[in-house]
């Protein structure tokens, strides 16, 4: 199961993404997967298309 909330203070927005996995040997093979480095790899692109759009992108993951 996965969540994913969005919320704003301040005119920022911040997301805040939560996986349960149904066991911990299920959840260190997905991150023993590298899945880490693609999600990463995805905020990042979400803040270049931000910052495309004149909407700064800051925190974990937003490499700009």
């Amino acid at each position: 199961m996965s969540t994913l909330v969005l919320s704003e203070q301040g005119g920022t927005t911040t997301i805040t993404q939560t996986v349960l996995y149904q066991s911990r040997e299920a959840r260190d093979a997905v991150l023993k997967s590298g899945i880490e480095k693609g999600v990463a790899a995805s905020y990042d692109r979400l803040a270049e298309l931000l910052a495309l759009l004149g909407t700064p992108a800051k925190g974990k993951g937003a490499s700009k």
